[in-house]
């Protein structure tokens, strides 16, 4: 599968998933920005392959790595994950790590701008990605309302 030959690319994820094959790839280091993108092409093959366990193993590995891109100051890369990968349900720890570090409106403005690209926009009709953010700031941060209206501002949403 594609995605399997993308992420034997990712060193880290070689060894969460002992291959024997994987020793032949060259030990090369991909870039925070280029393993993102690596991860998110292998997600949509795995979607499109119908492959659960791959898909969850690789959503475990996200979790593992979300903390990383974090002590590096790389939040854009939480926020690329984010908008192409709609697993908000598994990768909501995400929201809060965005939140925690004053980087909500990077997902704000990339997310409604992607919403408002996307051909599949119908009139009425929420950003998914909006929902689930709303959903998680109920559910975690239900006092700070500045935050909760700002996202319903930003997208468009009733309140």
């Amino acid at each position: 599968l594609l995605g399997n030959a993308a992420l034997f690319w990712i060193p880290s994820f070689r060894r969460d998933i002992k291959v024997d094959y994987a020793s032949q790839i060259a030990q090369q280091v991909l870039d925070p920005e280029t393993e993102v993108e690596v991860l998110v092409m292998a997600y949509h093959s795995y979607v499109q392959g119908c492959c659960e366990r791959s898909v969850s193993e690789l959503l475990a590995f996200l979790h593992s790595r979300a903390e990383m891109y974090v002590n590096r100051g790389h939040f854009h890369l939480l926020v690329r994950l984010l908008v192409a990968i709609p697993e908000y349900h598994a990768m909501e720890y995400m929201f809060g790590l965005l939140v925690r570090h004053g980087q909500l409106q990077l997902l704000l403005s990339e997310g409604k701008r992607t919403w408002q690209d996307a051909a599949c926009k119908t009139y009425g009709q929420h950003s998914p990605l909006a929902v689930a953010l709303i959903r998680y700031l109920h559910a975690h941060f239900p006092l700070d309302l500045e935050v909760q209206v700002q996202v319903h501002c930003c997208f468009g949403m009733e309140a």
